[in-house]
């Protein structure tokens, strides 16, 4: 998926407290209207006017409790807006991506302040040894103005320094004529002492007044990077058009838990994931959006997904066959985006400019689903694939020898020396698809089917690894393919 991962920056911090009251009542999305004197240090840096930093054990500290907020840690971080709405960011996190290794920064919104503007609450923290020397502008909230993601809106949110920032002091600061900019209240620069850092506090304004829902993006200055809050109506977070689907009844996904499909979501389902496309050609590159507009965590892991197939009223899984095991959470207002190439023919398989490749697919109806949950559901998406049927094509990597009613098929350049024999039965099995056939755990289907004919009893496969084998503890399987049983063995 397309995530903010914590991992770098949960390298150098410990938990900590942000050592402020972060839920005062009130809420609103006003402007306010007292003006404000422009605060900065008077200090001076090797390379001009900037803000040197203490050694600041605290402020990584706080930075450890900002990220761990979107773990799971206390509330969920999210914000009154006006009188019905909510808003909430996505976790963020940099590291390498636009400073240096050592430098990280995360952004939240959480809670209110006195006069009801949403506070967005930052930290940038170094874990360098080195003295590193920083443009305010380069982190978040960067240049403190946040454009609807709709390029025809002209809404956009304003984060406004307050006086709870490290780098104002206690100095009130607040707009003036439709808000400040960032860089009119903070230095410029920030010169980094050794594992040195701050905690910045903002108040979000909007222009205009009233701003519709939606996404806000405060874009880094590479564009690559970026901070996203959400704006939404908590009683209708659901998605606003309706699916090609609606009113369809499939079965639910294997699985221990319960299926939420995105054809059935309507405007007050708060979690649900939502493909790019519900009928595809292909080949396609498709993009799955799970959204949290709750107000609490989805949680899981972050790396589970699988694709399915729906043949003759079964779900049959068709990638992927393991994950790792990572955890995560998504606090409210995060949209988290699985990008997956389809392809009908064969196309080299793996992972390319961050798209997964699922290649040798039919047409059909198809499942998406992730392992990301809220309430313990299965969050899921239907489409449909335009594609001739699959076929399956007897692979070329082999070499084939034939001696009565039996063949024998070895890989060519294989180091392994299994040999598997696959026999015709007239035994029950698990019913095997086209397209799982050419997945890594049915390859000594794939390896073998292929060559059976009429004359055919046996087939004996050489150098293919157990990984490949079905039920390789078991050493046997009896699968059927196209309506005949096929009895798998691994010989001693």
């Amino acid at each position: 998926m397309d995530r903010r991962s914590f991992v770098a920056a949960i390298a150098i911090i410990s938990s900590g407290c942000l050592g402020r009251d972060q839920n005062p009542e009130g809420g609103g999305n006003k402007t306010p209207e007292n003006g404000s004197e422009n605060v900065t240090d008077s200090g001076e840096d090797a390379e001009g006017a900037g803000v040197t930093l203490a050694d600041r054990e605290d402020a990584i500290e706080r930075f450890g409790d900002l990220v761990g907020r979107t773990r799971g840690d206390g509330d969920p971080p999210i914000a009154e807006f006006g009188t019905d709405r909510v808003i909430a960011g996505n976790g963020f996190v940099d590291s390498e991506d636009i400073i240096s290794d050592e430098l990280h920064g995360a952004a939240l919104v959480y809670g209110n302040n006195d006069e009801g503007y949403p506070l967005l609450h930052t930290a940038v923290a170094s874990s360098s040894e080195e003295t590193v020397q920083v443009d305010t502008v380069a982190v978040p909230p960067y240049d403190g103005v946040g454009e609807h993601e709709d390029t025809g809106s002209e809404a956009a949110l304003r984060a406004v320094p307050t006086g709870g920032h490290d780098l104002v002091g206690e100095e009130e600061v607040s707009s003036t004529d439709g808000g400040q900019s960032r860089t009119d209240v903070l230095s410029p620069t920030v010169k980094f002492e050794p594992r040195a850092g701050y905690v910045g506090e903002y108040a979000l304004v909007t222009e205009p007044e009233e701003v519709p829902d939606g996404v806000y993006v405060f874009e880094g200055p590479n564009r690559e990077t970026s901070l996203k809050l959400a704006v939404w109506n908590p009683e209708k977070p659901g998605p606003s058009e309706r699916s090609r689907f609606e009113g369809r009844n499939v079965p639910e996904l294997p699985g221990r838990f319960p299926t939420s499909w995105y054809h059935e979501a309507d405007e007050t389902t708060p979690v649900y994931l939502e493909p790019s496309e519900e009928s595809i050609e292909a080949p396609a590159t498709v993009e799955f959006t799970l959204t949290n507009r709750s107000d609490g965590f989805v949680s899981g892991n972050p790396e589970e997904w699988y694709l399915y197939k729906l043949v003759g009223g079964d779900w049959y899984r068709i990638e992927p066959w393991g994950h790792r095991l990572p955890a995560a959470t998504y606090p409210p207002g995060t949209d988290a985006t699985d990008r997956k190439r389809l392809v009908h023919g064969e196309e080299e398989e793996g992972v390319k400019d961050g798209v997964v490749r699922i290649d040798r697919l039919g047409g059909g109806t198809y499942a998406y689903s992730v392992g990301m949950r809220r309430d313990d559901e299965t969050n899921a998406a239907l489409f449909e694939l335009e594609a001739p049927p699959a076929e399956l094509v007897a692979p070329e990597d082999v070499s084939v020898d034939r001696e009565g009613g039996e063949v024998v098929v070895t890989l060519e350049g294989s180091d392994y020396e299994e040999t598997v024999t696959v026999e015709r039965t007239d035994a029950d099995g698990k019913v095997v698809i086209t397209e799982q056939m050419y997945r890594h755990p049915y390859r000594a289907l794939r390896y073998s089917v292929p060559f059976f004919d009429e004359d055919t009893e046996r087939v004996r496969v050489r150098g293919l690894s157990s990984f490949y084998i079905p039920n390789p503890e078991e050493d046997v399987g009896t699968y059927v393919y196209s309506g005949q049983a096929y009895e798998v063995t691994v010989d001693e």
